[in-house]
């Protein structure tokens, strides 16, 4: 991993503790570990936690979708809105 990755993984990460409610915060952290670093797995966990935190976000949706298109495992057919935003099963973005 190089610095630069590491870097990009601590502000997420710091991010995501100041305000980790944040349905913005959230997707974006989410996107970041999707696209670049290939973490679906996590990214759909931060992104039900975004969804949870606010149902109506557009941004949340639209990037939730994004990645659930995107991630190699594909998604279950019915899912519920109604996540709990806490204990998700990533650590640390």
């Amino acid at each position: 991993m190089s610095a630069s990755d590491e870097a990009a993984r601590e502000m997420m990460g710091r991010a995501v503790d100041a305000a980790p409610c944040n349905a913005l915060t959230l997707a974006l952290a989410a996107h970041a570990l999707s696209f670049p670093f290939r973490e679906h797995d996590c990214a759909r966990a931060l992104l039900d936690r975004a969804v949870a935190a606010d149902p109506l976000h557009a941004i949340a949706r639209d990037l939730r979708a994004l990645t659930l298109g995107r991630s190699p495992r594909p998604a279950p057919r019915v899912r519920s809105s109604r996540v709990s935003g806490r204990g998700a099963a990533c650590a640390t973005p």
